[in-house]
């Protein structure tokens, strides 16, 4: 008869061991999660290249196809004041770009984003300390009245090392730089945008002082025009209408004055605020300047869309506001796996003050350890979820950017066009009215035409002159607009502002 073996019974482990058991498995969980983490994370960000390619339209619209005959390419923009050949906005433009308060303060921002990112890389060195003392203690014996003094001396160095198991230290690290990114663009940006302030200042204050200039020519001929009527209604050879309406164009011509001084004093302010100047500290090189007169450039045409939009500084900024959120959201992500510590420590101690160089003892220790966490009351999950939501966030922010600078270009390239429209009519116009002008001036010499009748052909001529000036400043500032919203003003290829 076979006898069955006995069932050996399975040891029951303590409770202590138990606990140990689980912590191993669950330790043994969150490293295989964080390596599966960081291979989901490494192909599932979808990149704002991809993503401008879907947003970015296949080409400009142009609505009156006046850009393509004679246009100049966007390649180099990063000086584009210089193209319209004036030496007073060249210099107005590199003084804003030097000293202009704007561009300063994105510059310090630049400083502490640098600052910022060294201090979070040392976090992949080790630390060192060190650590000296002394101590005196008083020792007294109830029993026999002694006293004794006792003196000691220590010293030590030590050290410890986060070892970056997972990655969360390498995810900041990017975050850091992608900030750095951003800043640096942000300055970029504020280059682009004082440059095109700076412009547009130059032309208003150009056209406003053709406009006084213009107004005071016109005042003289309504007031000789004035005069010669005088003697005409003295004589009897004319009424006292005329003469009436004339008093009223003269002095309404002169209220004009006051006001265009006053306009002209503003721009000049405006534009030595922008420089980091003084108001009134620039008035001799704007004065000195309104005698050059700027060619009317061909207009550059952008390039293909997706292109100009990554040469932004604004787009640049967003896109690396996006790096910068998922960095943060995947050091968030790895700060719930283990983390691995090393430290030791070295020193030395003497029962004696004096021996302070020669300790008595001399000890050693280093230690290891790896630690996971494991409640935090939801922190953890919490900080995850927030830096999920602020990725959306930057990534909405990007979209946001992205579409208002196509339509910035876009409408970039419909006011440029409709300004040359309107300054070729405008200038087919004048140049009507100065023939005109030039005509009456031949039949006054030939005795067909009187004095007034060639005052007032001046007169009109001077009006159309100062409405082709206005329209001039316009077409320029639409121009520079157009350079700025194809983000002119800094060097797109290495990066580096000029």
């Amino acid at each position: 008869m076979r006898t069955a073996n006995p069932k050996v019974p399975t040891p029951r482990l303590q409770p202590e061991s138990r606990r140990m058991q689980r912590n191993s498995r669950r330790m043994t969980v969150l490293v295989l999660t964080g390596v599966l983490s960081l291979l989901l994370n490494a192909c599932s960000t979808l990149s704002a290249g991809t993503r401008m390619n879907e947003l970015a339209p296949e080409s400009w619209q142009s609505t009156h196809n006046v850009i393509q005959a004679d246009a100049v390419y966007a390649d180099d923009l990063s000086q584009w004041w210089m193209r319209f050949n004036d030496p007073t906005l060249t210099e107005l433009v590199e003084l804003a770009l030097a000293e202009g308060p704007t561009v300063e303060s994105a510059r310090l921002r630049l400083v502490q984003a640098r600052a910022a990112r060294t201090s979070t890389n040392s976090g992949f060195w080790p630390s060192l300390s060190a650590s000296a003392g002394s101590n005196v203690s008083r020792n007294e014996n109830l029993d026999t009245d002694e006293v004794g003094i006792d003196r000691g001396s220590s010293t030590g160095l030590g050290a410890s090392w986060q070892l970056d198991l997972f990655g969360e230290q390498r995810a900041t690290s990017r975050a850091a730089n992608a900030d750095l990114d951003a800043s640096e663009a942000a300055l970029y940006g504020a280059r682009v945008t004082l440059a095109s302030q700076v412009a547009a200042a130059w032309f208003e204050y150009r056209t406003l002082h053709e406009r006084y200039a213009v107004t005071q020519n016109s005042l003289a001929f309504s007031e000789e025009s004035y005069e010669l009527n005088c003697i005409r209604v003295q004589v009897g050879l004319d009424s006292g209408l005329e003469l009436l309406q004339q008093t009223a164009t003269i002095e309404s011509t002169r209220s004009q004055l006051p006001a265009l001084k006053q306009s002209l004093q503003e721009s000049a302010n405006a534009i030595s605020l922008l420089c980091g100047r003084t108001p009134g500290e620039l008035i001799e090189i704007l004065e000195a300047g309104v005698s050059q007169n700027p060619n009317t450039l061909p207009v550059v045409t952008p390039g293909i869309p997706a292109e100009t939009l990554r040469q932004r500084p604004d787009v640049i900024q967003a896109e690396a506001e996006v790096e910068a959120a998922i960095a943060r959201r995947q050091a968030a992500q790895r700060s719930r796996f283990p983390s691995l510590s090393l430290s030791g420590n070295v020193g030395a101690s003497s029962g004696d003050l004096d021996g302070w160089f020669t300790p008595e003892q001399l000890a050693m220790s280093a230690a290891a350890g790896l630690t996971a966490p494991l409640f935090q009351a939801g922190k953890l999950a919490a900080n995850v979820k927030s830096q999920q939501a602020a990725e959306e966030q930057a990534w909405l922010s990007w979209r946001t950017t992205v579409q208002e600078a196509i339509a910035e270009v876009q409408n970039a390239i419909g006011d440029l066009e409709a300004k040359r429209v309107t300054r070729e009519a405008i200038e087919h116009s004048t140049e009507a009215t100065m023939n005109a002008a030039d005509l009456v001036v031949l039949q006054e010499e030939a005795g067909l035409a009187d004095r007034l009748s060639v005052l007032d052909a001046q007169r009109n001529a001077l009006s159309a002159q100062q409405s082709l000036t206005a329209a001039r400043a316009a077409e320029w500032a639409a121009q520079a607009s157009l350079y700025a919203a194809l983000g002119g003003g800094w060097d797109s290829g290495n990066g580096k502002e000029k």
